[in-house]
């Protein structure tokens, strides 16, 4: 029953990064957040490498954020399939008696 419940629990999180993801102060902040990134490494000057370096880590911080909510999305979609197969099996059992 304990996997059961780990995996309505990640089908459960999943929706919620779905629905994070799909938010448009999210969608709008993470874009916001490159549009910043990208102009300031464009209007950057030839020798501000580290500058441009740190900006660079910024745009990876900002992919990995989001990342981790697709994650937690696909995370979700197998756990779906999952309990669709714990149920059927179950199914298959119950009419086995």
């Amino acid at each position: 029953m304990s996997e059961e419940l780990d995996l309505r629990q990640s089908i459960a999180e999943a929706e919620r990064a779905r629905q994070l993801l799909k938010d448009p102060m999210i969608v709008a902040a993470l874009d916001d957040m490159r549009n910043t990134v990208y102009t300031n490494i464009r209007t950057s000057s030839f020798k501000q490498k580290e500058e441009r370096e740190y900006l660079y880590l910024q745009l990876k911080a900002i992919d990995e954020f989001e990342r981790k909510f697709k994650l937690r999305i696909t995370n979700g979609k197998l756990a779906e399939s999952r309990l669709a197969e714990l149920k059927r099996k179950f199914k298959q059992v119950v009419n086995l008696r």
